[in-house]
């Protein structure tokens, strides 16, 4: 199976992660790749590396420079 990319280019508001992926998904679908948010945004077996990247991540934080 072939999923094709987007040669959309637009501004997204980012809010949060979890509404970050609502967008991707539904852009993704939107396009015609059902299925494929599933494939990318899943671990495989015990999902152990994806659950390590994930509490690595939450520990950054993100400064504006506005703030420095």
């Amino acid at each position: 199976m072939t999923y094709q990319t987007s040669t959309e280019n637009k501004a997204i508001e980012i809010v949060n992660i979890k509404s970050l992926e609502g967008k991707v998904k539904e852009s993704m679908e939107s396009a015609g790749n059902k299925g494929a948010f599933g494939y990318i945004r899943g671990g495989a077996e015990d999902e152990w590396t994806m659950d390590e990247n994930t509490s690595a991540f939450n520990k950054k934080q993100i400064m504006p420079r506005v703030l420095k």
